[in-house]
């Protein structure tokens, strides 16, 4: 399963990218992974970081771990929590109007082959697109 979804962003790739990879100001910004915890509180090689999210009722906890990082161009991290493993890619093009941010999410395991996710994906894609926006409206303030 693939969820992908994109937002233009009005503002510097240098400001954009700059709050995107700083985990301390997320809380200004981001609604959807939350209790952000860190050893280095930058989006690096190799660095991870413990967050949540709460698609309905229930909290999940999960620690992505960076697995690429090109500065202004992409940041790849991935996961893995109940028998599914995602790699989430952030993808950072500057256009004449501002950066287009584009997150695409890839799931694998045993559990999506048997429709477990199924019910999730329009939440997770909503998250998605909440972070995002997230993202856009304070890079453009």
């Amino acid at each position: 399963m693939v969820i992908e979804e994109s937002i233009m962003v009005h503002a510097p790739v240098k400001r954009v990218w700059d709050m995107f990879v700083d985990l301390t100001c997320w809380a200004d910004w981001n609604r959807v992974l939350t209790d952000i915890s860190a050893s280095d509180m930058c989006l690096a090689d190799g660095s991870g970081f413990r967050c949540c999210m709460r698609p309905y009722f229930f909290t999940v906890y999960f620690e992505p771990k960076v697995s690429e990082v090109v500065p202004y161009e992409k940041v790849v991290w991935t996961a893995a929590k109940y028998g599914i493993s995602s790699v989430h890619d952030f993808l950072f093009e500057v256009r004449p109007e501002g950066v287009e941010i584009i997150s695409r999410e890839k799931f694998r395991g045993v559990p999506i082959l048997f429709g477990a996710m199924v019910f999730l994906e329009d939440k997770i894609r909503e998250l998605t697109v909440s972070f995002l926006d997230g993202l856009r409206k304070a890079a453009e303030a």
